[in-house]
């Protein structure tokens, strides 16, 4: 077997050929896509970096965002146990203002309880003494009689004012 350079050559020609022919058509679409590839995975590693940083930012946004409503909560609880504190003591207060008022009412109406009873008394006492001014006048002026008859008016006068 020998080497036949005549084939050898005709096939060394017709791979570079290939290769020529290859390169034409193939190798500038293939660089063309090659490059579209690329710049299509670097735009894709720059959006992913922005999404990142935006996303950083609506994190760190949310955060303060969270911390001004447990601020805001923190704060309506704060207003809401202070009013509940001035109700509290405003109900007191007008607890103690109605219990004054009642306590003057009753002390109006036992005066006035008082002042009935003292007339009412009075009248007792005028009706008693008219009685008994009637029993003497009716009876001998005796003595000895009027004595008793004014012993058992001090003692009738004595009873109405116990009662």
């Amino acid at each position: 077997m020998g080497l036949d350079f005549s084939i050898w050559i005709i096939q060394m020609a017709n791979f570079l050929l290939l290769v020529f022919i290859l390169s034409r058509l193939f190798w500038k679409p293939a660089s063309e896509y090659m490059a579209k590839r690329a710049k299509y995975i670097a735009d894709s590693l720059n959006e992913a970096e922005a999404k990142k940083k935006k996303a950083a930012e609506l994190l760190i946004e949310y955060e303060d965002k969270i911390r001004g409503y447990e601020d805001e909560a923190r704060a309506i609880l704060s207003r809401a146990e202070r009013q509940s504190l001035e109700k509290r003591e405003q109900i007191v207060s007008e607890a103690k203002e109605e219990a004054k008022k009642i306590k003057v009412q009753a002390d109006w109406e036992i005066k006035q309880s008082q002042i009935q009873a003292e007339e009412d008394l009075k009248k007792q006492v005028a009706e008693l003494a008219v009685l008994a001014a009637s029993q003497i006048i009716n009876e001998n002026m005796d003595t000895e009689l009027n004595r008793a008859l004014v012993e058992k008016f001090i003692d009738k006068v004595g009873e109405v004012n116990v009662h």
